[in-house]
């Protein structure tokens, strides 16, 4: 067996470095290695052995951290498949299959030295202008600063020429500090030494002595023997020495005479559970509806016969999709298998959750971005050690370490949040969930109430359908009343942002003690501030975006960059006082809605719910069980009120402007207004006792998306927006993809754009290419940008792989005259966004 090994590395580069292994392992593929790179320690992943015979000489690695690999088979065949499809490093994507903590974190920090700042004449040797630059920079500063800062001052990359050749000439000083790769957490354990286990005399003389001269050595020895005694080979020290009450130099006394020993084990992964669950009941044996089960029989089949093509749910909101996985679950479970279950976005998803965790308690293990470093990696380890038979999490969640997998479920499929935009891979979770199944033989069921337009497609050739028409329960669905803005307006029935109906309905449902949800899709509590005199309106001085206004914090926050200032209360243009608030967002409408029902003496409680509000961990789950509980009356919040609530008392919901997601200028725009409006109209009446009621107020009520989301008619939807799609050549007839460049010298950026463009050769695979386009956000964090949109022919290329191959040659040929340190590109494989 080869000692040389190919390793992939966490660096934007589709090439494999070949290493040396301190000694033969034939088990090495899928461990980390730690590897020299340049001036630096890497953390890279053993992907294959290298037979080749090299004549150079070939570095060592390190160190290997793992004795065992922690990637599968299946597992590097996923994530290659990923790196080739997104365009994107096999090391960056097996870096992102990892919680956070397992590669070695090297940072360069550097400063002008002592000697150069005492003696200027030692800056006249400096060659070069980009070493000036750096130096000038480091002038303005006394301690230490990052390379990744003087990147970002200067707009390009440093080289780790340019450094050597400083700190050779003694003009700087340069420091690594290094984060090793984590593992596994270990905690000791204590147990009775072997010449007592198997000598009762020994036992009883240890323990005399011990009572007349010793009483600790006895407590402490009575409590290790017990344990043995009932099966138990040791304990943690933590827990021996707390439970009988003896200090630590106590124990290392008895260790040193050897009645007792100290070992290391991996701690066991504990999953956190609420104090309050949301779910108060085990679903597993609730009676299912005629549709549900023929669709529970449908999966079942298919998984029994090993027919593993995806199978899409579509069933109406409220219609018990949740009890068909846990079925699906149940079956792959008692087979002896395993499942990873994906939702959009884990912190909007307590209940579902919960109602799993009732189900299957003590195998399921919670995995997510949102968690802890530690928790993260304590779940994932647990799962790796197949400790836990269920993986449920987020996007991140589909590099579950899960083996020998029966069915992967993708809930709500249809959210834009499993779409990856940073870092790279720009991979989408649901279209990659299809390829982990295909990849472990096992089913994959994606689930939608609004399936997006690519998945229902998808359904006419490559996917199967299972249908629930109708809600479960008996429960009927909503009444919606589609109400025209404009003319409530004129009539004199609109106060403020509401309409009378609307207002008039929360009234009576609160005085009822029944649930209202508002919409307004838009947080903060303005858009924007405007000058009344001169027009002038404050924007972000890194972005090419208005400042929204939010009253809690009296700031005017980009919700881009995240950059903030005070609340200005005099124009910066012409100093005048005459200031007005424009637009509306979630705080104003909690606000207003609040004064309308003071002045209508009703007694309310009012919780936001948008990003904003649930921040803190634990905010959104006390949100929604005060709501649940009737504590809170109404919650005012944006889409997230659309995502996993399901709350009997719910009876009302009143959308502030459904047009709002039309203004988009994206070809999604009118798919996303009927998920959003036909989802959050579903949170309404999800029991037979109460009949739910929807009001969406509308400046455009006749465009299709709205009026057909007022009758949840996805079928009509479907059929009108899948034959727009088809004559304009967009997504699902075409692979979209966005190439976009983006820097901090505006002219530069253009040029690299223009150039790059222009590279591309006449292909049958490539529809169209469009662009150089200014995007409705020209600027993002003090980066201009410029995108080239190519719409990659379906027909011609089914996988996309002629496309890519066209995409990476001209990168090869545009990269030979320009350098990238100066422009980034950024390549985005099914773009959602053309923002």
């Amino acid at each position: 067996m080869s000692k040389l090994v190919k390793v992939a590395l966490p660096i934007p580069t589709n090439q494999l470095f070949t290493y040396k292994l301190p000694e033969s392992d034939t088990n090495a593929v899928g461990k980390r290695a730690i590897v020299p790179l340049m001036n630096r320690e890497v953390t890279g992943i053993i992907v294959e052995f290298d037979d080749s015979d090299y004549k150079s000489e070939i570095k060592d690695v390190l160190d290997i951290p793992d004795k065992l690999p922690i990637f599968s088979e299946n597992m590097l065949k996923f994530t290659r498949w990923m790196s080739e499809y997104y365009m994107t490093s096999w090391g960056e994507t097996l870096k992102i299959a990892l919680p956070p903590g397992f590669f070695v974190q090297s940072t360069t920090k550097f400063k002008l030295s002592d000697l150069a700042a005492a003696n200027p004449t030692l800056l006249q040797s400096i060659r070069g202008p980009r070493q000036a630059e750096i130096v000038n920079l480091l002038s303005e500063h006394n301690s230490y600063v990052t390379v990744a800062y003087i990147e970002k001052k200067l707009g390009t990359k440093i080289s780790a020429s340019q450094l050597n050749a400083l700190e050779s000439a003694g003009i700087i000083e340069i420091e690594d500090s290094k984060i090793r790769a984590k593992s596994a957490k270990k905690v000791k354990m204590l147990a009775i030494s072997e010449k007592y286990l198997n000598d009762e005399i020994e036992v009883k003389i240890f323990l005399i002595n011990s009572e007349s001269k010793k009483p600790s050595y006895g407590r402490i020895f009575s409590l290790l023997y017990l344990q043995h005694m009932n099966g138990i080979k040791g304990i943690p020290s933590k827990n021996a020495l707390d439970e009988s009450k003896v200090s630590r130099s106590v124990v290392n006394t008895l260790i040193k005479k050897g009645v007792v020993y100290e070992y290391e084990i991996e701690s066991a992964y504990v999953p956190v559970t609420a104090l309050t669950p949301l779910a108060t009941k085990d679903e597993i044996n609730a009676v299912l509806s005629d549709e549900q089960n023929e669709c529970v029989t449908q999966i079942c089949d298919a998984i029994d016969k090993n027919n593993h093509e995806p199978i899409l749910l579509h069933g109406v909101t409220g219609s018990g999709k949740t009890l068909v996985y846990m079925q699906a679950v149940r079956k792959v479970l008692d087979m002896g298998k395993t499942a990873l279950l994906l939702v959009p976005e884990i912190a909007l998803t307590p209940q579902l959750i919960d109602r799993f965790r009732k189900v299957f308690s003590n195998q399921l293990a919670v995995l997510h971005s949102g968690m802890k470093d530690s928790e993260r990696f304590e779940s994932w380890n647990a799962l790796k050690k197949g400790e836990y038979r269920i993986a449920l999490g987020a996007r991140s969640a589909l590099f579950a370490p899960i083996d020998n997998l029966g069915i992967i479920i993708v809930d709500e499929e249809h959210d834009s949040s499993y779409k990856q935009d940073s870092p790279s891979p720009r991979y989408q979770a649901r279209d990659s969930a299809v390829m982990r199944a295909k990849i472990e033989d096992c089913l994959c069921v994606l689930g939608s109430a609004t399936p997006s337009i690519e998945s229902m497609y998808n359904t006419t050739s490559k996917y199967k359908i299972a249908q629930i028409k109708n809600r479960a329960d008996g429960a009927e669905m909503p009444e919606v009343t589609l109400l025209d803005t404009i003319s409530a307006t004129k009539n004199n029935q609109m106060i403020g942002s509401f309409s009378r109906l609307l207002l008039d309905k929360i009234v009576q449902k609160v005085n009822r003690k029944e649930g209202v949800i508002i919409l307004q899709n838009r947080r903060g509590f303005a858009s924007v501030v405007c000058c009344n005199e001169c027009g002038f309106i404050p924007e972000c001085s890194h972005c090419s975006v208005k400042l929204t206004y939010h009253k809690p914090k009296e700031a005017l926050i980009c919700h881009y960059c995240g950059y903030s200032e005070k609340m200005i209360t005099h124009c910066k243009a012409c100093d005048t006082d005459s200031l007005a608030l424009i637009g509306t967002g979630t705080q104003r409408i909690e606000a207003e809605l609040a004064s309308l029902l003071s002045e209508r003496g009703v007694k309310h409680v009012i919780k936001r719910m948008d990003s904003d509000s649930v921040k803190q961990p634990g905010s959104l789950r006390r949100i929604l069980t005060s709501f649940a509980k009737g504590d809170t009356d109404i919650l005012v919040g944006t889409q997230m009120l659309a995502k996993g609530i399901d709350i009997d008392r719910v009876t009302l919901i009143g959308v502030i402007n459904a047009d709002l997601q039309l203004l988009f200028p994206d070809f999604r725009s009118a798919e996303r207004t009927f998920q959003l409006l036909t989802q959050i109209s579903g949170r309404a009446g999800r029991q037979r006792d109460f009949r739910g009621e929807v009001i969406l107020q509308s400046f455009n009520p006749t465009h299709y998306a709205v009026k057909l989301a007022s009758t949840a008619d996805y079928d009509a939807f479907y059929a009108h927006e899948i034959e727009l799609r088809r004559e304009v050549f967009y997504p699902p007839y075409v692979r979209f993809i966005a190439v976009e460049f983006y820097g901090g010298d505006e002219t530069k950026v253009i040029s690299y754009a223009k150039r790059f463009a222009s590279l591309f050769p006449k292909s049958a695979a490539i529809h169209e290419i469009m662009g150089p386009v200014i995007p409705t956000i020209a600027r993002i964090s003090n980066n201009y940008r410029r995108v080239i949109y190519i719409k990659g022919n379906k027909s011609k290329d089914p996988s996309g792989a002629i496309t890519r191959a066209v995409i990476r040659d001209v990168l090869k040929r545009f990269e030979l005259p320009f350098s990238k340190n100066v422009v980034m590109i950024k390549i985005d494989i099914d773009s959602y966004s053309s923002l």
